[in-house]
Parts: C-alpha cells; structure tokens; sequence
C-alpha cells in the first residue's frame, strides 16, 4: 500500500503541478493559417454577395466568421490535452492583430471598389491580406511563447 504524502510532500507536488498547468504552450501549426482562411473565405463570400447582389450570401458571410473563429479556437485551445488560458501579453497581442485585420480588409476593400475592380476580386484580395496578418501575427505569439519557455527554464 502507498504511504500518504507528508504535508510537505503534497504541497511541493502542488506546486510543480501548477507551474507544469501555468506553463505556456505553442498554437498549434494549423491555427494561424486555419483562422487566415476564415478570413479569406468570408471576406470572399462577402466579396462575391455584393458583386452579385444577393442579400442572403451578405448575411452568411458576415455571420460565419465568429462561430468558425470561435470553433477553431476552442479546440486550438484544448490541443495540449487541458484547456489553457491565453496568456497577458497574447491578448494584447490578439487585439492589435484584429484591429490590424480589420484595417487591412477594409482598407483594401475600399481601395478595391473605389478602383472600379469586381467585388469578388476585392474580397479575394482583402481576405487574403488579411488572412495572412493573422497568420504572421500568431508565428510572433508563438515566437513569444518560446521566448518565455527558454527563460523559464
């Protein structure tokens, strides 16, 4: 039979257990790229709803960006086996990079519609754009995550 742990013992073991939980773990590879292509897929939809004018397309293309984010994100969340909390400076991070998107697509949109190109093209264009910000913004939060594990060592 086991012997029970002294007081000691179990806070030690406690104490291991929390730092291993708190410790920061990597996005997984398909995260930035899977997320990217949320973003080039409805600004697409969108894209293409406007240039064909059909009301029900608009509504779908706005709509599915949050639940597909939302989706993806819990199940990148719960990949390491534990559902992890994002770290402080990641959703900092994670803020300046939807702003950024945000910018990027709307920018390039207007920029799109205002030279005269076909809707679709401009959603295709602002999408990808702003897919791939999202992609290089969580390469840094996984550079960032790797940074913080080197020095915890």
């Amino acid at each position: 039979m086991d012997q029970p742990l002294t007081p000691a013992e179990a806070l030690a073991l406690a104490g291991r257990a929390t730092a291993a939980a708190e410790r920061p773990i990597l996005l997984p590879d398909w995260y930035g790229p899977g997320i990217g292509a949320v973003f080039l897929a409805q600004a697409l939809v969108v894209g293409a709803a406007l240039q064909f004018e059909l009301e029900w397309l608009q509504i779908l293309g706005c709509a599915m960006a949050g639940p597909l984010v939302g989706a993806l994100a819990g199940v990148a969340s719960r990949s390491g086996g534990v559902a992890q909390r994002p770290r402080p400076g990641v959703v900092r991070l994670a803020l300046v990079a939807v702003l950024v998107i945000a910018t990027v697509e709307l920018g390039l949109g207007a920029l799109g519609w205002w030279a005269g190109l076909p809707l679709t093209l401009v959603g295709l264009i602002a999408g990808g754009a702003a897919g791939g910000v999202f992609w290089l913004a969580m390469l840094r939060v996984n550079r960032q995550i790797r940074r913080e594990r080197e020095g915890s060592r």
